[in-house]
């Protein structure tokens, strides 16, 4: 690189401004320059990158010069770390003082690269950069886009479950009470709702009822050790009051938030969701069961 160089100005600007992308897509985009002296394009690296961070699971402790200290490092994984290499011709030209732009391109994997997720306890973000420069002359910037990686598997199968419950001596009433749940098919969007089959044959002599409620689980693994979070996402959804001796089945609604996180699972970072229905059985231990779904987008069907 000549010792005149001197930029003014640099930027990443992607084809129609576009910014979300699915894996296996191509990404198309130009760097932008401005310059006062001259460059050598062998100084110029475009690169696209996926960095996955968390937090530290646990307050860890290690020593250093004789003090004890918390460990407050950040877990990293690089799932994607790809150079844009300029064709030959041009990456042996020199730049002139003026506006120059660099056309790039890059394709994402079919495969084996996660959802972009933030939270307070990590994320996964997909970054395109240029580094213009060498040895104390850098200059490194470039802009982050979000990149979807929906699960396509299983999404058509159907979800079902049931359990049963005696009401002994230690219940105030008699009886067995049983309760079958189904969903028609394991994929969804987001803000879409799921129609939850309930069956509910109430052969005790105490009245029940069903509720079903949407959960997210977050799991964050760093190295050996794991944080997970359960979060409720939507209010419980009511069924109907069972009476003693009676047989019922009906369709609890529920609707998906439309803000809700693809679903996803990577060797750091695991989002995944349940529907769990419980029968509220008065003086006793309620039935539970849990049906778990995926949230995807509309490319994976």
């Amino acid at each position: 690189m000549s010792s005149d160089m001197h930029l003014t100005n640099a930027q990443i600007v992607l084809e129609a401004n576009k910014t979300r992308y699915q894996v296996g897509d191509y990404i198309h985009g130009k760097l932008a320059i401005a310059l006062n002296g001259h460059l050598s394009l062998s100084a110029v690296k475009i690169g696209l990158t996926c960095v996955a961070t968390i937090k530290p699971v646990d307050n860890s402790m290690y020593q250093k010069e004789g003090r004890v200290c918390m460990d407050k490092s950040p877990y990293k994984r690089v799932f994607l770390d790809h150079t844009y290499e300029l064709p030959a011709k041009i990456a042996a030209n020199t730049l002139r003082p003026g506006a120059h732009e660099i056309p790039f391109r890059f394709q994402l994997p079919d495969s084996g690269i996660p959802t972009s997720f933030e939270s307070i306890y990590g994320c996964i973000c997909y970054f395109i950069e240029y580094i213009i420069g060498e040895n104390d002359k850098i200059h490194r910037s470039g802009c982050e886009i979000t990149v979807e990686a929906p699960v396509k598997d299983n999404l058509y199968l159907s979800v079902s479950g049931s359990t049963e419950k005696d009401l002994g001596i230690l219940c105030l009433g008699s009886g067995k009470v049983y309760l079958s749940t189904k969903i028609t098919r394991k994929g969804y969007l987001a803000g879409e709702s799921i129609e939850i089959h309930c069956c509910v044959d109430n052969s005790s002599t105490v009245s029940v009822s069903p509720r079903a409620s949407l959960y997210q689980t977050q799991i964050y693994m760093s190295g050996e050790k794991h944080r997970t979070i359960e979060t409720l996402l939507s209010e419980p959804i009511l069924g109907s009051n069972i009476s003693a001796g009676h047989k019922v089945e009906e369709i609890l609604e529920m609707r998906i938030p439309d803000n809700s996180v693809l679903s996803m699972k990577s060797s750091i970072i695991t989002v995944k969701y349940f529907i769990h229905v419980t029968l509220d059985i008065p003086y006793t231990i309620d039935l539970h069961l849990n049906l778990p779904i995926v949230i995807t987008n509309k490319y994976a069907f």
